[in-house]
C-alpha cells in the first residue's frame, strides 16, 4: 500500500500536477467506477462506456493543471465523463431504414423492430412529461434547483454537494426538501390544498 492511498483529493491533485504520476493513478484508480457509471448511463452501451471512460481520464491528464485543488475533484470528473459521452453520442450517424431493403422492397429490419419497444404515442407522452418536469424546474431558485441537479443527474450525495457548493450539509438538505415540495406544487398544484 502506497502512503498515497490515504491522501485527500487535493493532495493528489497538487502532486499529480507536479508530474507525480502514481498520485495521478490512485485519483483515477478512485474514480474509475463512478466515471464508468455516469458513461454508462449516458450511452447503454459498456464496450462505449469503457472508451468514453479512457477518454476522459485522458481529458483529466491534459487538463489537470487548469484544476482548482481546493475544489472537488468528482463533480469535475463527471462533468467531464457527461461531455465525453455526449460527444460519442453526437458523432454516431444513424443507419437509415432504407439501406435495410430487400431487392423486393420488403424490411425486415423494420418489421422486426415494429412490434418491441414503446409505441410513437409513449415516447410522446414520455417526452411531453419530461417538458412538464424540465419547465417546473425552471421555475425554482437557482440555489434549489442545482441542488436537485447535482443529487439526481449527477449522483452526488449531499456531502459532495455541500462541498461542491460551498454550503454546510443541513443547508444542503434543506435546499432539497425545500425543492421537492415546491416541485411538487408546481406539477401537483390541487395537492398543495388536500
Amino acid at each position: 500500500m502506497s502512503t498515497l492511498d490515504s491522501a485527500t483529493d487535493g493532495e493528489l491533485v497538487k502532486k499529480a500536477k507536479k508530474g507525480d504520476n502514481e498520485a495521478l493513478a490512485i485519483l483515477i484508480k478512485r474514480y474509475l467506477n463512478i466515471v464508468f457509471a455516469t458513461c454508462r448511463q449516458y450511452l447503454k452501451n459498456s464496450d462505449e462506456a469503457d472508451d468514453a471512460t479512457q477518454e476522459t481520464f485522458v481529458k483529466v491528464w491534459r487538463n489537470l493543471k487548469r484544476l482548482d485543488e481546493t475544489r472537488p475533484v468528482k463533480p469535475w470528473f463527471l462533468e467531464i465523463a457527461k461531455n465525453t459521452s455526449l460527444d460519442l453520442l453526437r458523432k454516431k450517424r444513424p443507419l437509415p431504414f432504407v439501406n435495410f431493403e430487400s431487392a423486393d422492397g420488403t424490411n425486415l429490419l423494420a418489421e422486426t423492430l415494429a412490434a418491441d419497444g414503446p409505441s410513437p404515442l409513449a415516447e410522446l407522452a414520455a417526452e411531453e412529461q419530461k417538458e412538464i418536469v424540465n419547465k417546473a424546474l425552471a421555475r425554482l431558485p437557482d440555489k434549489t434547483r442545482k441542488v436537485l441537479e447535482l443529487y439526481y443527474n449527477e449522483g452526488l450525495n449531499f456531502r459532495e454537494i455541500g462541498e461542491a457548493l460551498h454550503k454546510p450539509l443541513h443547508t444542503v438538505k434543506s435546499r432539497h426538501r425545500r425543492a421537492l415540495v415546491r416541485l411538487r406544487m408546481l406539477l401537483d398544484p390541487g395537492a398543495a390544498n388536500s
